[in-house]
């Protein structure tokens, strides 16, 4: 009998005027960051639905301890796909703000003690560095003291210093969208064959709707990378507008645009982005969606053609674990790691190859 999916969920909670409804309707909803200010509270639980089925609930805003208003019923966090956003405007009472997530964090550890709890300190961008890094410590200190003396496991809270108007909140919204992703081990497994295998520097998987990534290989996260790929995505969607403008101009004769054949051709298959000659990006689409970056230095990406065919032998991994059920797959996150790839991806994932000559035939059939 098969298993219930067990849904990935994201509760964001704070206190009025936090920036937690702006955060999510930059991210969602496109909505340009000065026009936040325009938003109304939020009054009713908002849900945003993310890439493989990640929902992220919006909750009113918290304004009192008394009867929960506001938070999620507590036996939601028996979810173990689920985690806790919490925002706290860096420019206001940070104190009080800690209050209530001391209160919101003691009743979910009540529940689930390995729940995970991530800090977003907002609204950084109007703050010297040395204030954000103060505010940082106080937070953290606070925050972890009371951790560490009820008991609890200091390593399952992070702090994140976070912008509406630039891209640190996109970055932060990755690293806590990964930790409930049904198949991020799959994922991280190709990323990782793709980077070892076609001696790049760095490679991600991004959703480029909400230019968040879902996946990255082992190698330490830049945040200098992540932001040369946000901004890449911003480049590469003014130029797809312009495509389509010159498009609907034309008009376009290659047919339904979902075809086979004529996806090979589209214009943001595939591009290469040369950053002042110390880094070099080579993005492969997966999906009308999702996008592999490929980083790497420009002597390495010379051969654009091989990090290409290696590109397009993971994506069609990466489909194919889109495709599959993760909760009722026969191999767990231990199996994997110890080395039993499934079987679904073993072939895609072998085919990345290792040599700079992969076989004509075969280059034949990828194009």
């Amino acid at each position: 009998m098969l298993r219930e999916p067990t849904p990935s969920q994201i509760f964001v909670l704070g206190l009025p005027k936090s920036g937690k409804t702006s955060i999510l309707s930059v991210l969602f909803n496109r909505v340009n960051a000065t026009d936040t200010l325009y938003l109304e509270t939020t009054t009713d639980i908002t849900e945003y639905e993310m890439y493989a089925g990640i929902k992220a609930y919006d909750y009113p805003s918290q304004s009192e301890l008394d009867g929960g208003v506001g938070r999620p019923d507590p036996r939601l966090y028996y979810n173990s796909r689920a985690c806790i956003i919490y925002v706290i405007d860096s420019q206001d009472d940070v104190r009080h703000s800690v209050d209530i997530l001391t209160e919101i964090m003691e009743t979910a550890y009540r529940v689930n003690t390995d729940i995970r709890v991530n800090v977003f300190i907002h609204k950084v961008d109007g703050l010297s560095r040395e204030l954000q890094t103060d505010i940082h410590k106080e937070i953290e200190h606070r925050i972890i003291k009371f951790v560490d003396t009820e008991g609890y496991n200091t390593s399952m809270v992070s702090f994140f210093l976070t912008s509406i108007y630039d891209h640190t909140v996109n970055e932060a919204i990755s690293k806590v969208s990964q930790e409930v992703l049904p198949h991020r081990p799959y994922l991280d497994t190709i990323l990782n064959t793709l980077c070892s295998r076609s001696m790049l520097d760095k490679v991600y998987l991004f959703d480029t709707m909400t230019k968040t990534y879902i996946s990255t290989d082992f190698l330490p996260n830049d945040t200098q990378t992540f932001k040369f790929c946000f901004d890449s995505i911003v480049v590469l969607e003014d130029m797809l507008s312009m495509w389509k403008t010159l498009q609907d101009s034309f008009g376009d004769d290659n047919g339904d645009d979902d075809d086979e054949e004529s996806e090979k051709y589209r214009p943001e298959k595939r591009s290469v982005i040369n950053l002042k000659g110390t880094m070099t990006i080579i993005t492969y689409q997966v999906n009308r969606r999702l996008t592999l970056f490929c980083i790497g230095r420009p002597e390495t990406m010379q051969d654009s053609t091989f990090i290409e065919y290696n590109a397009g032998k993971a994506a069609k991994g990466i489909r194919k674990v889109i495709k599959m059920d993760m909760n009722t797959s026969p191999y767990t996150d231990a199996t994997l790691n110890s080395g039993h790839i499934n079987e679904i991806l073993r072939e895609d994932i072998m085919s990345i190859v290792t040599d700079s000559y992969p076989p004509q035939n075969d280059m034949m059939d990828h194009y």
